[in-house]
């Protein structure tokens, strides 16, 4: 089981080791969610996952994007992929705090329509992600 701890509003995880305690991981949440109030642009639902920036789940160029972007830098972790948004698209989902992040990948062709993947840095962050349909707010 993994708890989420909030540091400047972004969802990171820690493995219950690292907290001491598997009774505390098993009862953790995510303790902070972005009002939707405090952003303004259109809201969608998308069904949202996650992804890391590896070969078994991209293709043999991971830290590329779609727009050339190196997402493996520190600066570019705020990454998401869709087919649906151009490249630059600033969005926020409320339900994962209140970071911007930006479109600057694709995902494969099947995956049409209301579909983005939240790049995260490490497989328990995407797994903390999971897969569901989550509130979206596209800034620009």
């Amino acid at each position: 089981m993994l708890v989420a701890v909030m540091i400047p509003a972004t969802p990171v995880i820690a493995e219950p080791s690292a907290i001491g305690s598997q009774a505390l991981a098993e009862r953790a949440v995510v303790t902070s969610e972005a009002n939707i109030e405090e952003f303004s642009g259109k809201l969608i639902t998308f069904e949202v996952s996650a992804y890391n920036a590896i070969e078994a789940q991209t293709d043999d160029t991971p830290c590329i994007a779609a727009n050339g972007e190196n997402i493996c830098l520190e600066k570019n972790q705020n990454t998401v992929a869709t087919n649906f948004l151009p490249f630059g698209t600033r969005i926020v989902i409320p339900s994962l705090g209140n970071q911007v992040y930006v479109v600057r990948d694709r995902m494969n062709r099947r995956y049409e329509g209301y579909y983005l993947d939240v790049l995260a840095p490490t497989k328990s962050q995407a797994m903390f992600i999971g897969r569901q349909d989550r509130k979206v707010i596209i800034l620009d």
